[in-house]
């Protein structure tokens, strides 16, 4: 099996086309990279290079062989940070919420419950919180409304209550104030505190 760091060397050499300017680039010596060429060329037992007075260059077989080691790199990376990612998700708890107000109460009780686990919190509409509750890249979800028919686990967490304060000759004042809507205000200027909820 061929190690990865001669793969790194052999597309360093594809990369800057002399022996001399690859060893730079890596901070090796010359005579570890024609060594590891060597090697390579011994472990696929084919001819990868052209060999010329104090000169070589990639053949075919040595382009190809470069163009796999690419890959091999490339799926190498995405395996250390898959592995990596998933490690990390082991030990952490995602929570999204549609509006920060939820994450203010919810954040520090996880913490208090599960003080092993890393938190991560992020806001998001609530059609997304619920894609990734159903695809598993969300643990906790804070939704408006819990959704129908999907077969999730919802239950109330908590309530905004609002207040609307009326002069005393105020023309909505006879109305019974249990049963004001938005409508009803619809029109009317209001003043309204700088920290609301949703």
């Amino acid at each position: 099996m061929i190690p990865l760091d001669d793969l790194e060397q052999l597309i360093a050499f594809a990369k800057h086309g002399t022996l001399v300017r690859a060893a730079d680039a890596l901070h090796i010596s010359q005579p570890t990279i024609t060594r590891t060429m060597k090697n390579i060329e011994h472990c696929f037992g084919v001819k990868l290079f052209e060999r010329g007075k104090n000169r070589i260059r990639l053949n075919g077989t040595g382009e190809k062989a470069v163009e796999h080691a690419e890959k091999v790199l490339d799926a190498a990376r995405q395996m250390m940070t898959a592995v990596k990612e998933y490690d990390k998700s082991l030990r952490t708890i995602v929570v999204e919420s549609c509006a920060p107000a939820p994450l203010w109460f919810v954040i520090p009780q996880l913490a208090k419950k599960y003080p092993a686990m890393t938190l991560s919190s992020s806001l998001a509409g609530n059609k997304e919180i619920m894609e990734h509750i159903c695809e598993g890249s969300c643990h906790v979800g804070i939704v408006l409304a819990p959704p129908a028919g999907q077969g999730i686990h919802c239950r109330p967490y908590l309530q905004e209550n609002l207040s609307i304060c009326l002069p005393p000759n105020h023309p909505m004042l006879p109305k019974a104030p249990s049963s004001l809507a938005f409508q009803d205000i619809n029109g009317f200027n209001c003043l309204l505190r700088s920290r609301l909820g949703f």
